[in-house]
């Protein structure tokens, strides 16, 4: 729980409460994750105190996320990050004269390291500096893997490799939209054709870190405000249509065309749901009910 405090000024003048009380303002934050929420009047006391509340994923803790399957959704903003496109490529780097190759989720075809390995040098028959998993890691909207019990390292027989690789937004990086095997032109998350992957540090000859430029852990969720006012000076909030990670979106039938549904969200991308899949971040999507033909609208 977070609290915000507001007093007036001395020097403002307004009307002061019994006991020339300055009026003042508390709004209380409370964690709900999944939705950025809005302000809710609760009550003013005697003494002029105005209390509000606030449930937001903005004042929930920094808590580390795992995923699966190469993916991982954040649960503050709802974006998923799939580097599954990455799979099977092998991404050299090198330093100091040494030459190093790297996997995302899934070790190279093509890779000269050690089999299972997610990474290694090429040198000493491709030693491993780490065995290769799917598991995402989402910190603070930042994107790791980490790969451990490669080789054995640092001149002892019991200390093993460990790999971290780092993914960097990136949105130069060579890259192709990724188009579903239904040809839909919505989809428009990038796919790396070529990234190339950077050595940070090397601790030991033990413990490894590797920046992996993409495109593919950009931010894509598109968060718009909500309040308009009219011609007439009235001010209109509709924020609290949004929907977010884990609450689904609107659904529209076409009553004309029962092959079609419609999926929309106000002044916010889609939220993640599996329905919505390949509309990235499309604020309206027509939806095929037996197929995956997609129609979308930007925010």
């Amino acid at each position: 729980m977070l609290l915000d405090r507001y007093t007036l000024p001395d020097d403002f003048e307004s009307e002061d409460c019994p006991g020339d009380i300055k009026r003042r303002a508390i709004i209380t934050f409370f964690c709900q994750p999944g939705q950025l929420g809005q302000p809710e009047y609760i009550g003013e006391s005697e003494t002029c105190l105005y209390a509000f509340n606030w449930f937001t994923s903005a004042a929930c803790g920094q808590a580390t996320q795992t995923g699966g399957n190469c993916t991982v959704v954040s649960d503050k903003t709802g974006q998923l990050y799939d580097l599954r496109s990455l799979q099977g490529m092998v991404l050299p780097a090198s330093s100091m004269g040494v030459a190093y190759e790297v996997a995302v989720c899934a070790a190279g075809s093509r890779s000269s390291c050690e089999a299972g390995s997610g990474a290694c040098t090429k040198a000493n028959g491709g030693h491993s500096l780490g065995r290769v998993n799917q598991k995402l890691i989402l910190d603070d909207e930042e994107v790791s893997l980490v790969y451990t019990n490669g080789g054995s390292c640092g001149g002892s027989s019991t200390r093993m490799s460990t790999t971290t690789l780092l993914f960097t937004c990136d949105r130069t990086a060579t890259s192709k939209l990724l188009y579903l095997a239904s040809s839909s032109h919505c989809y428009n998350l990038p796919v790396d054709v070529a990234p190339k992957a950077e050595l940070l540090t090397a601790q030991s000859d033990c413990d490894y870190t590797f920046r992996v430029r993409t495109q593919l852990v950009c931010p894509v969720v598109v968060d718009q405000q909500c309040v308009v006012v009219d011609n007439e000076g009235y001010q209109h909030d509709l924020s609290v249509l949004k929907r977010y990670h884990g609450e689904g979106n609107w659904q529209v039938k076409d009553e004309l065309n029962t092959d079609y549904d419609w999926y929309v969200n106000v002044c916010h991308s889609l939220a993640v749901a599996p329905n919505v899949k390949g509309c990235g971040n499309a604020a309206a999507c027509q939806v095929g009910v037996l197929s995956p033909d997609l129609l979308c609208a930007p925010v």
